[in-house]
């Protein structure tokens, strides 16, 4: 890889370490952030954080010594740390996507105040797992567009020859994870969305609702690039330069779209400099994962309601501590636990 796309690589990389870095911080150290949706959020931006630093990290290194080569044990390292923040970023994203699923269409109350810890065996003990099964198989190996310094799942033998089980291996543990993920970010979005179209619940704001396509969106445009490349490379049976730049360059960014979408467009971390002279009443969040009622700030489901067609009635307080907000703005009022 020539010195332009190496700064371009970087680049990306370090917009996607300051962007979730600063969401990090806001959490760690603004009290009132820590509500649901953020801690539900929050390991998307940890595994993000450390991805780009596994990648950023290596691109400097090589720009101070083009001649520099890592150690092959440091190589395995690096490659089990980078399929285990993939792979922990598109497990976390099921998470979100189930999270706002089964609480707006299934109407399941929140069984969890720590939604970090009650998924974690789904967003870190199962990319864990998985990410170790290649460093047992031996099939972490120096890989393209800068060989001497970075490495993943392996797709050729030492001496040049195909290795299909380094082939099988990213088919079982990359690609296919992410096609499952990609289709049930998609039909749970779609079927939030058409649950609102359909039933015309009111929300203070509609375009939230909209804002969730952006979810499978950026997870289409970071990752659907490595498959195109390998697919052009069978094809034309010999490596393609220009997509292997564009690939990595795209999911080191996935971080910076994630802070974004899942961040500061959806959890809007600042508000509180803008309402912080308004009322409580003023200043609760009208943008939850819940519908709103006229003269009412806040909604929920309520199952008493025996004259509701569906058997639900939306119940609407001023007031719920721990409320759920994922894809709308965090109450700066809200309680933390």
């Amino acid at each position: 890889m020539s010195i332009l796309p190496q700064v371009g690589l970087a680049v990306s990389g370090m917009l996607s370490i300051i962007s979730t870095a600063c969401l990090i911080l806001i959490y760690t150290f603004k009290k009132s952030s820590r509500t649901y949706a953020f801690k539900l959020v929050l390991p998307l931006f940890i595994f993000d954080l450390i991805w780009s630093l596994n990648i950023v990290i290596p691109v400097f290194y090589n720009l101070a010594d083009p001649d520099a080569i890592i150690n092959m044990p440091l190589c395995r390292i690096q490659a089990t740390i980078k399929l285990f923040t993939m792979l922990g970023s598109f497990f976390t994203t099921v998470t979100i996507s189930w999270s706002l699923y089964s609480f707006i269409i299934h109407r399941k109350p929140i069984k969890s105040k720590n939604p970090h810890l009650y998924f974690s065996k789904y967003t870190v003990v199962l990319p864990l797992f998985f990410s170790i099964v290649p460093l047992a198989l031996d099939r972490y190996n120096r890989l393209q567009p800068i060989e001497n310094v970075m490495c993943f799942l392996s797709l050729s033998e030492e001496d040049g020859s195909t290795d299909y089980l380094g082939i099988l291996l990213r088919v079982f543990l990359y690609y296919t994870p992410f096609v499952i993920v990609l289709i049930f970010d998609m039909f749970s979005v779609i079927r939030i969305y058409s649950f609102f179209h359909k039933n015309k619940i009111e929300t203070s704001d509609k375009r939230d609702i909209r804002n969730l396509m952006l979810y499978p969106i950026v997870l289409f445009l970071s990752w659907i690039w490595i498959i195109i490349e390998r697919v052009t490379e069978v094809i034309k049976n010999e490596d393609v330069e220009w997509l292997n730049n564009i690939d990595l360059s795209f999911a080191t960014l996935n971080g910076c779209l994630n802070a974004l979408v899942y961040g500061y467009i959806s959890l809007d971390p600042f508000q509180h400099l803008r309402r912080k002279d308004k009322s409580d009443e003023s200043s609760l969040d009208s943008s939850q994962l819940v519908s709103e009622e006229r003269d009412t700030t806040k909604c929920h489901y309520n199952k008493n309601n025996e004259n509701n067609h569906d058997g639900y009635e939306y119940k609407c307080n001023t007031k719920q501590s721990e409320d759920f907000s994922l894809t709308f703005h965090v109450n700066p009022q809200e309680e933390s636990d």
